[in-house]
């Protein structure tokens, strides 16, 4: 076999391991980067002291990791949620009903930042990070934490009660009822700050959700 044989083969070789390679990676898509990187901050910004936030009692700030993108598509995220809220205690409906609310709050997966899938704030002791917009918000060290706190601060906090008696009976109003009780905001077009929704307010977003919903259902078939 000549020199220039002997190249083709060689070349023709690597594409096909590349080619097997790349089909591999899309049947068997890598799991998500776990754990949370410590702040390391300047003890000038006035929260950090060797990486330790000493903001309230215990609590730590992390570094903001944005998770890569969901390997796939929109559907590929939908796909992953619903079966994992349904080991949450979700009923079947109320599981694809909750998956178009994370949806809503990180674009498919395209916005998860520290494994916080409904974008919630830090409160008391908990870890955390801080976004662009100055507030920090709640770091989780794994994507089933992050997802059964997002599904339990829905469950558990009084004002959002009627929310989720109306999402266990499967009911699309049950957002609206989330929005009305604080749960997002919407952004004033005039002043641009973010404010309570209103009756009126609250029919865009829900209309939002449900073109949301109606994707993810899609995607289940």
């Amino acid at each position: 076999m000549d020199r220039h044989a002997i190249t083709f083969a060689l070349v023709a070789t690597g594409a096909a391991m590349l080619a097997f390679g790349l089909m591999e990676a899309a049947a068997e898509p890598r799991p998500l980067p776990s754990g949370l990187v410590v702040y390391r901050g300047r003890a000038s910004d006035g929260d950090t002291v060797d990486g330790q936030i000493h903001r309230t009692p215990a609590t730590m700030r992390y570094e903001d990791r944005l998770l890569p993108a969901y390997p796939g598509s929109d559907c590929a995220f939908a796909m992953r949620l619903v079966p994992m809220l349904r080991q949450e205690g979700l009923p079947p409906e109320s599981a694809v009903l909750f998956a178009a609310h994370v949806a809503r709050e990180t674009g498919f997966g395209r916005r998860v930042h520290n494994y916080n899938f409904g974008n919630v704030k830090q409160s008391g002791a908990m870890p955390w990070h801080r976004l662009s917009d100055g507030e920090p918000y709640a770091s989780y060290p794994s994507e089933r934490e992050g997802l059964r706190a997002n599904v339990a601060l829905v469950r558990d906090k009084p004002s959002y009660r009627a929310a989720w008696q109306r999402l266990l009976a499967g009911e699309l109003g049950w957002y609206s009822e989330l929005g009305l009780a604080h749960y997002y905001l919407y952004r004033d077009p005039v002043t641009n700050a973010w404010r309570p929704h209103t009756a009126a307010t609250v029919r865009i977003a829900q209309g939002d959700y449900e073109r949301i919903l109606d994707a993810v259902r899609r995607c289940l078939g």
